[in-house]
């Protein structure tokens, strides 16, 4: 690709032609030190100043990757997909645009009695490193609470002083179901990660949480983990090592079995 073909390029993509992810990311990088040519585009389509950041061209083409499945982000939006991904502004822009839930299940299967099914967007993707802190790189959905410090006594507090805890929490909305779900990913100092789940109804919900079943199971491999109902984890921590784990609420309702999918991967940091 030479200058012209660059600048070509970037006019098409400007009046809003489609133009190829790869293609645009060479053109600017071979029009940025062309001052004549920024200056002429500022002029053109308004004093922008440098239009040509990579935060600009996200914001551009954000609806468009939003609404591309993880796969076709890697094929066809890798650069952006790099930038999203190292930028917290774009990162939170991109989520403040992409749904908490994605449904599984059909409404002609809901009206048959057979239920509903949804999984989280994205998975949850955070580091814990020895200590016990929770790192969060701005991959996967981000948590409300970014950073939080509680103050936690040890299992004995007469003989262990209180220790700080890090966690970071989410609170994942589903207004059609008439549930709130609250899950928090606390860390150890043996890196693990220790997990807490609340599940909250309107009145008028058909989902009941005291009868909730939990089943954590191995993202890849499909194995089970543990299962049992919610309520037993309100008494028991539930506790896991670094992995990729499906976490899976489901509730037995008059109107079939209503479900939840939670993507959570904990991987272990060696240095804090």
């Amino acid at each position: 690709m030479d200058a012209i073909e660059a600048r070509k390029i970037i006019a098409a993509y400007l009046v809003g032609d489609p133009v190829p992810d790869a293609d645009l990311e060479l053109a600017l990088q071979l029009t940025a030190a062309d001052k004549p040519f920024a200056q002429h585009v500022r002029q053109e389509h308004g004093d922008h100043g440098d239009w040509v950041t990579d935060c600009d061209v996200f914001q551009s083409r954000l609806d468009e990757f939003a609404e591309a499945g993880p796969e076709e982000q890697a094929r066809r939006f890798p650069s952006l997909l790099k930038h999203y991904r190292g930028c917290r502004a774009c990162y939170d822009a991109y989520w403040q645009v992409m749904p908490i839930w994605t449904e599984d299940g059909s409404d002609s299967e809901m009206s048959q009695g057979q239920g509903r099914e949804r999984s989280l967007s994205g998975s949850i993707v955070l580091s814990i490193s020895p200590g016990g802190a929770v790192i969060h790189d701005g991959i996967g959905v981000p948590p409300q609470v970014r950073a939080e410090l509680y103050r936690a006594a040890g299992p004995d507090s007469a003989e262990s002083p209180p220790r700080d805890v890090d966690r970071r929490q989410w609170v994942l909305d589903d207004a059609d179901a008439g549930i709130v779900i609250r899950l928090q990913v606390s860390g150890t100092p043996s890196g693990e990660g220790t997990v807490e789940i609340t599940v909250t109804a309107e009145p008028d919900s058909p989902v009941k949480p005291a009868r909730m079943q939990l089943r954590v199971s191995d993202r890849i491999s499909g194995a089970v983990h543990l299962a049992a109902s919610l309520s037993t984890f309100q008494r028991e921590p539930l506790v896991l090592p670094p992995g990729s784990w499906t976490l899976r609420l489901e509730s037995e309702t008059a109107k079939g079995v209503y479900s939840w999918e939670v993507s959570l991967i904990l991987e272990q940091r060696a240095h804090g």
